[in-house]
């Protein structure tokens, strides 16, 4: 054990497995600084600790020894769960600098953000897509001296997605009347030709671009 070492920097260091992160926390229960981030993976061989879960003895154990934690910064590390993650921030409440760039959270870590990490100063939240900004405000609200960075409110109204599908429906059912008819006049002129004559079908006339159930 080694108590007097307080801060740790494995800045994209790939190797850094779970039984890693287990041995630091159990030799190192003072640390205050700990940066286990990697570069944003782009090819297929750097996708090794892309199986989410992976990681969660490592990171929970970080949880259970080094409660005097101050800076965490784990962006990137997609292995690591979010209910691990959440543990992270319930039980380090010393946490004041927290990189969470491109984690797989929602609205959960958020809300235990609120609840837990009240000392927090610094919160990043880039890559972060299925946040909400009423969970943001919430932290906000009860932490005012935060600072949240790259945070986009990337969750669309309920209502603006009701009046987007309705629009691709109208646009879908005018595409098949307009198919249905070209296909109709097609034939007409093929008879025609042949010297045939037909009848428009009824439907035709009584087709209602306005209603998509017909």
């Amino acid at each position: 054990m080694f108590p007097n070492i307080i801060h740790l920097d494995f800045e994209n260091s790939k190797c850094l497995t779970s039984k890693a992160l287990k041995l630091i926390a159990e030799s190192h229960p003072n640390l205050k600084y700990l940066n286990i981030s990697v570069l944003r993976c782009k090819g297929l061989a750097d996708h090794i600790f892309i199986v989410q879960g992976y990681g969660d003895k490592g990171l929970c154990a970080i949880a259970d020894s080094c409660h005097k934690l101050e800076y965490l910064n784990i962006s990137n590390r997609t292995e690591f769960s979010e209910i691990s993650i959440c543990n992270v921030i319930h039980f380090c409440l010393r946490l004041q600098h927290l990189d969470l760039s491109f984690c797989k959270i929602s609205n959960i870590t958020i809300k235990e953000i609120a609840r837990s990490s009240l000392n927090l100063k610094y919160l990043n939240l880039r890559g972060c897509y299925i946040i909400s900004k009423e969970a943001v405000d919430q932290v906000i609200s009860v932490n005012s001296n935060i600072n949240i960075v790259n945070f986009v409110d990337t969750i669309t109204p309920p209502d603006l997605i009701g009046v987007v599908i309705n629009h691709l429906i109208q646009n879908n059912v005018a595409i098949r009347q307009i198919l249905a008819q070209n296909l109709v006049l097609s034939q007409m002129r093929q008879r025609h030709r042949a010297g045939e004559r037909i009848l428009a079908p009824e439907w035709w006339y009584s087709t209602d671009l306005t209603n998509p159930e017909q």
